[in-house]
């Protein structure tokens, strides 16, 4: 495993001793960790949501450089960030969101009979926009709620494999 991830660090240009305990890294190293993890597992779709927040200039320099070479092997980048700046120079295609505008996109392509997979962490939200709610535990279906089904002790406990 140690090699694995000396090999994927060094394709990626970056440093990390494999060895090193995650407490001991920095937020810009973590990020790579992730990003190399999901190489690992053959991602094609990477969501980075502010990326950016708490890193250098030379760490943002960095960090871009690595997506537009994941970019360059074809792996999909979602990149949210409220730095125009940033969405200008790493995109290909810039989509602008405002006052909950997301919303209003989810409940357009529904309408219309698109599939739509929503992620969250907020509860509430979930139950608001989901007409049901697949849970994950350890990286496996551990369950299916549907909207009448929803509720909150129930799907944690499923969530944490209770």
């Amino acid at each position: 495993m140690i090699k694995q991830a000396s090999e994927i660090l060094s394709k990626m240009g970056v440093y990390i001793n494999p060895e090193t305990l995650c407490k001991n890294l920095g937020l810009s190293q973590l990020q790579i960790i992730e990003i190399c993890r999901a190489l690992v597992q053959n991602a094609k779709v990477l969501i980075f949501d502010e990326p950016t927040a708490g890193l250098t200039t030379y760490e943002i320099e960095n960090l871009f450089k690595i997506i537009k070479e994941l970019k360059e092997k074809g792996i999909v980048i979602i990149f949210v960030t409220n730095m125009v700046e940033e969405a200008l120079s790493i995109a290909d295609r810039v989509t602008i969101l405002r006052d909950g505008e997301v919303y209003n996109i989810i409940n357009e392509l529904a309408r219309i009979g698109c599939a739509i997979i929503f992620i969250s962490s907020d509860f509430s939200e979930l139950i608001g926009m989901c007409d049901r709610i697949l849970v994950l535990h350890k990286g496996k279906t551990a369950g299916e709620f549907s909207k009448r089904e929803m509720d909150y002790d129930k799907i944690l406990k499923t969530a944490m494999g209770i």
